[in-house]
């Protein structure tokens, strides 16, 4: 199972740390194959997708959120 290191400092930065226990108490883990399986679809070329950008986001690595930015257009 895949579980996420530290989750209060990258998915809650900017909540109080109330919150940010409330929230880590709904997250999941996730089974292995869904993070070593090889990507053989690109679905979100095809879906639509958003992801929103925050000042404190430490969700997504800087390289790939520069990748996003530069294909947005923005």
């Amino acid at each position: 199972m895949c579980t996420v290191t530290n989750p209060a400092d990258r998915f809650y930065n900017d909540r109080t740390a109330q919150e940010q226990q409330k929230r880590i108490g709904m997250l999941l883990p996730n089974v292995v194959h869904t993070q070593t399986t090889p990507i053989n679809y690109a679905a979100c070329l095809h879906h639509p997708v958003t992801y929103l950008f925050s000042a404190n986001d430490a969700a997504l690595g800087w390289r790939c959120r520069n990748r996003w930015w530069r294909r947005s257009g923005s």
